[in-house]
């Protein structure tokens, strides 16, 4: 029997290629080469021991009988090693690699590879090689090496179970006995498996039936498959997946996340309930979780009194946010969500999302579409985005956006601020001392808070209402207050402010500016440059 050594030693010193030079013919694992394909297409392996040298197009190499040795070379090539001994190796390219029965030694190569070993109990030693590589060890006692990639060790049709010990790279099952390493993926079998996770980060998908699945640390992505699984979390940010199946889903430290995206229909999650309805694919129970993914169909994800993290994804979901400084993403689709309690951050995406902060400090961000959101109680942000938008920042003193599109804009109660953005917006700064700003146009404006309603220049035809500041752009603007008291900041640029009656501050910050405060008692600074001060 062919003595197991770490697969990265053995097959670097058995399957070198080298090729043939004006004074030697070509060499393939140490070994004068009996058939090359690059001399004699097409030629058939023996019965006896080999040594084939492939050819840089794409190959199908047959080893048959005998301890061969193959070198298949450049090209996406086939390599069966038939019964014995067999060394065998795919070079470039995305190679298949397949020793059959005996004790053999498989080297993918560089390039994405699909290595096997055999459906017989030899003792085969696998190498992925560089690329992202699929190893399946198959009956035996087999040594798995990934090598360089996001590589995968697969007992996909394994006769029965596995239990996987990744931190020692030991795996057992009724296929025998495999020490693993390199592999950052692992794909279960049909039947009941038990895997326990390692502290790098990892893949594993228990496939079917019901599997016990626990990751320990780094940053894990842990799925089910079908079956009723019970899967728990490590000390890093997990992702959990339960699959088709009444599941068990458990977080531990760290961020954790269950995850619904390859559910078959919306899904129904409670967070505080620690309930989920997996659209059609069975009840599970949750514990200990920081958030929840929702599928690409309507959804109703519901969290907690703590902080979660709540991801619609696609459809039309409904999202409640309840306590917690919680972080919801609706996704695509026309979304509804309610913040909660707590100091919140809500982005919507494309379609027409319905936002509401409720209480609390909140940033509600509206996505693509025509998007309605309500700060409520509590010194928000509202920020509309594209599409033509509703914002309303009811009470405290509140920041709203408008970004593109033709927006309306609503101050409420409270000393807020309120920047149309482009398109033709309707701003209205409600009850308290309110700020209009232009700070973001892209050319100067020209804005008469006297008006109602006129040609900025820089940020479309708006009409606006009940403001007592006014901020310019960072261009040249021309800036008019009320005969009431008014505070004015021309920013950048060469602006003229006009305080007109009342109280003034003006101020013109950087550039060479006008202030004329008009009547009344006024303060002028021109900051920086060179200004000119009337009636200050």
């Amino acid at each position: 029997m062919l003595k197991l050594l770490a697969p990265a030693a053995t097959l670097a010193a058995a399957l070198v290629l080298v090729p043939a030079t004006a004074d030697a013919a070509p060499t393939c694992g140490g070994k004068a080469v009996t058939i090359d394909l690059n001399v004699t297409p097409g030629a058939a392996a023996t019965a006896g021991d080999d040594v084939i040298l492939g050819t840089p197009e794409v190959d199908t190499i047959l080893g048959l009988g005998g301890n061969d040795t193959i070198c298949a070379g450049e090209g996406d090539d086939h390599v069966f090693g038939g019964p014995g001994t067999d060394l065998l190796a795919g070079g470039t390219g995305a190679d298949q690699v397949s020793g059959d029965e005996g004790d053999d030694l498989l080297d993918g190569g560089t390039g994405g590879d699909r290595v096997y070993g055999g459906s017989d109990a030899g003792a085969d030693q696998l190498r992925g090689g560089s690329g992202n590589d699929v190893l399946w060890g198959g009956l035996g006692d087999d040594t798995v090496d990934g090598g360089i990639g996001e590589d995968e060790a697969s007992y996909e049709g394994a006769p029965q179970g596995v239990i996987a010990t990744l931190a020692e790279g030991r795996v057992v099952g009724g296929h025998g006995v495999d020490t693993v390493s390199s592999a950052e993926a692992y794909l279960g079998t049909g039947y009941s498996d038990t895997f326990y996770g390692s502290d790098r980060p990892e893949r594993i998908d228990g496939a079917g039936g019901g599997d016990y699945l626990f990751s320990y640390g780094g940053d894990d992505v842990v799925a089910g498959g079908t079956g009723n699984d019970q899967i728990g979390g490590g000390d890093g940010a997990d992702v959990l997946i339960g699959g088709p199946g009444d599941d068990g889903i458990s977080g531990d430290q760290g961020i954790d996340l269950a995850s619904y995206e390859r559910a078959t229909a919306g899904v129904f999650v409670n967070l505080g309930a620690g309930t989920a309805a997996a659209g059609g694919d069975g009840s599970d129970q949750l514990f200990s979780l920081e958030g929840v993914i929702g599928s690409a169909f309507g959804d109703q994800l519901y969290g907690s009194d703590s902080a979660d993290r709540l991801y619609g994804r696609g459809g039309d979901d409904g999202v409640a946010g309840f306590g917690g400084d919680d972080l919801v993403d609706l996704g695509d689709g026309d979304d509804s969500a309610n913040a909660g309690a707590g100091d919140d951050t809500v982005r919507g995406g494309a379609g027409d999302d319905s936002v509401s902060g409720y209480e609390g400090a909140d940033r509600l961000h509206g996505g693509a579409g025509h998007d309605v959101l309500a700060g409520g109680v509590g010194n928000d942000v509202l920020v509309g985005e594209a599409g033509g938008d509703e914002l309303a920042g009811a009470d405290g003193n509140d920041s709203l956006t408008g970004g593109s599109g033709a927006d309306s804009l609503l101050g409420g109660p409270g000393d807020d601020l309120v920047a149309p953005g482009a398109g033709e917006d309707d701003a209205d700064g409600g009850s308290g001392t309110d700020v209009l700003s232009y700070a973001d146009a892209t050319a100067g404006v020209a804005v008469d808070l006297r008006r109602t309603s006129q040609a900025t220049g820089g940020s479309g035809t708006d009409a606006f209402v009940r403001f007592e500041r006014l901020t310019g752009s960072r261009y040249s603007d021309r800036l008019h207050g009320t005969n009431a008291a008014n505070l004015l900041r021309g920013g950048a640029g060469n602006d003229r402010l006009y305080g007109l009656g009342g109280a003034d501050r003006l101020y013109g910050e950087a550039g060479n500016d006008l202030l004329d405060g008009s009547t009344g008692t006024d303060t002028c600074s021109g900051g920086t440059g060179t200004n000119t001060l009337r009636s200050c």
